[in-house]
């Protein structure tokens, strides 16, 4: 991991608010050149810092009433990254985990209704070679917050 100094973080903490501020008002924000933190982030992109900059959207406003997590057993004999890259195929899927305990695949799927989380489940899963058992559960209501560090943690001490 490169080695970030204050004002990087300083930079990080202000894109993790508002990803999408131009530069010219984050180095106002910052009281530093614009081309300062232009060649910050790219830095920080480049050494894969930044990973990415994503759109959130309201699943609920597009259609997508539902959303489910599956605990899925896959048989030892298949390998496991297969049956994720299956997975991750699926338009509805967005998030798959390998966690501890008794299940292999932690999946999150997005459906319209409960008919098309059925078909999901009983059509598409059940098309993946190696998936044993799943086990479903459906969110009846969910907070969240943007995924953001705990930047202050990288901050060198003073």
């Amino acid at each position: 991991m490169p080695e970030l100094d204050s004002t990087d973080i300083r930079i990080l903490r202000m894109l993790q608010t508002e990803g999408r501020m131009p530069l010219t008002k984050l180095s106002g924000f910052l009281n530093i050149p614009h081309t300062t933190v232009r060649d910050r982030i790219r830095r920080m992109e480049e050494a894969g810092v930044i990973d990415g900059y994503e759109t959130v959207i309201n699943l609920a406003k597009v259609g997508f009433h539902v959303l489910a997590f599956v605990m899925v057993t896959v048989d030892q004999r298949v390998d496991i990254a297969k049956a994720v890259e299956a997975l991750m195929d699926m338009d509805e899927v967005s998030e798959t985990y390998l966690p501890t305990g008794d299940i292999d695949i932690l999946v999150r799927i997005s459906a319209r209704d409960v008919a098309h989380l059925r078909h999901i489940l009983y059509q598409k899963f059940n098309s993946i070679p190696g998936l044993i058992r799943t086990n479903t559960v459906i969110v009846l209501d969910s907070q969240s917050k943007p995924t953001q560090l705990p930047l202050a943690n990288l901050e060198p001490d003073r």
